[in-house]
């Protein structure tokens, strides 16, 4: 039995097979089933959408930021999230940007800003992208638009979001841990913050493109692991001490530019610090020594800058290609699936 819907009617039988008008959509063409006697033939039509693809992306911008507004309760909860963890961060550096005893712990408290600009964001991609990907399945292959289109609006819809939740955080620690109060400083500081942190959700989004929730949720913070011991390995000891592999790994830590990024914008260029009255000695308070001492005297701020930049496209391109091979898998991709299906069910499943 041939059915073809007609006007929201469904119509069954030889009937239906006369007004040849059924079509299925398949890929970037659309099939169409044509009268032949009994039969049919396949003809491959090209596929016009109904509306540009600057159309689509304005529409879709608008579609996520109105399910965002409507789940208003989870954007208070993140709300409430970046400003108590910025109290309690601060709290736990408080006064120690302009102290001279308290150099490395200032050290600590850029490290700490980085951890929570990179786990915070990447979290909720890694739980919410694998379910969002079954629904773009059935759009996608009903044409509805564009997948550029749609990874574009993602990724712009997301981003007035960060700028506002991270300026919150930055300026809740920066004015608790008496950090230098120089406008040049404090941008830097922040742009160094939100390129960690919309790197970090294209971090999450590479992984969440291509695994489900639980394996995204357990794969997420595991692979940020290499990244973290990678960006801060070496300091102190000397480059030239590091063995060659282990230097050619860190320039894949965006964490390490990031931290340079950091130690650049607030240390470097500052007079001596005070040392409190109740030290007796005080080793760092030349910010200048320091940084010496930590092999950081050669980073440059707009280098480590651009090689954020650079990792965001990277992450970002990565996960627009895994996700167009996910819904459209080439040949390659199509043989690793094969691959992979064959020993989950002939050596995983038989033991």
């Amino acid at each position: 039995m041939v059915s073809v819907i007609d006007n929201g009617r469904c119509k069954y039988g030889t009937k239906a097979k006369e007004e040849k008008l059924h079509e299925v959509t398949l890929d970037n063409s659309t099939i169409c089933q044509v009268k032949e006697d009994n039969a049919f033939e396949l003809e491959a039509c090209n596929f016009d959408y109904d509306s540009g693809w600057f159309s689509q992306f304005g529409i879709l911008v608008m579609r996520m930021w109105l399910q965002m507004w409507r789940d208003r309760s989870y954007l208070l909860l993140r709300c409430i999230l970046y400003i108590l963890i910025g109290c309690v961060i601060g709290t736990l550096y408080l006064g120690m940007g302009q102290d001279g005893s308290k150099t490395l712990f200032n050290f600590g408290f850029y490290f700490t800003c980085l951890i929570f600009f990179m786990y915070i964001p990447m979290m909720p991609v890694l739980l919410q992208f694998p379910k969002e990907v079954q629904l773009l399945k059935r759009e996608h292959f009903n044409k509805w638009y564009r997948l550029s289109a749609y990874f574009t609006a993602m990724t712009a819809s997301t981003l007035p979001l960060q700028l506002i939740l991270g300026s919150l955080y930055v300026c809740i620690v920066y004015v608790l841990t008496d950090q230098p109060m120089e406008p040049m400083r404090m941008l830097m500081f922040f742009v160094v913050c939100i390129l960690t942190s919309i790197t970090s959700e294209s971090l999450g989004l590479l992984i969440a493109s291509q695994l489900n929730l639980v394996n995204a949720m357990f794969v997420g913070p595991v692979a940020t692991v290499p990244f973290m011991l990678l960006a801060v390995y070496g300091f102190g000891s000397g480059y030239d001490t590091i063995p060659t592999l282990i230097k050619i790994a860190m320039y894949f830590s965006y964490l390490r530019y990031s931290l340079e990024g950091l130690i650049s914008a607030m240390l470097k260029g500052r007079q001596k610090l005070n040392c409190p009255d109740d030290e007796d000695f005080c080793i760092y308070t030349d910010l200048n020594f320091f940084i010496q001492e930590m092999g950081m005297e050669n980073t440059k701020y707009w280098v480590d800058v651009l090689a954020l930049c650079c990792i965001f496209l990277l992450f970002r391109s990565g996960s627009y290609y895994l996700l167009r091979q996910r819904l459209s898998p080439n040949k390659t991709f199509l043989a690793l699936q094969y691959i992979g299906r064959f020993i989950k069910s002939h050596i995983v499943g038989g033991h």
